[in-house]
């Protein structure tokens, strides 16, 4: 019995977190969208990629040096307690208000021509 319930915890907290990240990698993204030029993406996202990917391996030796003296409960408590901080207080800064204004709105984007004849503008047919 503790082995599903301690199964039924993991997925929990697996499927919580997942669902969290998914949002957040999406908030991220529109960002980096919206603040970097046209012509610089590739050199702003593969460094900023490359930074993020190579503290992958370093989190589960952390996690691991210090679940062991303070206990899993407790790590999982305070990470949850920091990830829930960082990304919601990040939100009250005012760089924040200025998101919707890095490229000039829709009248900078010039229409494009779909498969149809359509013109798309920002993804929405005129």
């Amino acid at each position: 019995m503790a082995v599903v319930a301690a199964r039924r915890l993991r997925r929990r907290v697996v499927f919580f977190t997942g669902f969290g990240a998914g949002f957040l990698n999406l908030v991220l993204g529109a960002v980096l969208f919206a603040r970097v030029p046209r012509r610089l993406p590739g050199r702003v996202d593969t460094p900023a990629d490359s930074v993020a990917r190579a503290g992958v391996p370093l989190g589960g030796l952390i996690a691991g040096a210090v679940v062991a003296p303070v206990g899993l409960v407790s790590v999982l408590l305070i990470a949850g307690a920091a990830y829930f901080l960082t990304t919601n207080l990040a939100g009250l800064r005012g760089e924040w208000s200025e998101t919707g204004h890095g490229r000039g709105g829709p009248a900078a984007v010039p229409p494009v021509e779909g498969m149809c004849g359509q013109k798309w503008r920002k993804g929405v047919a005129k």
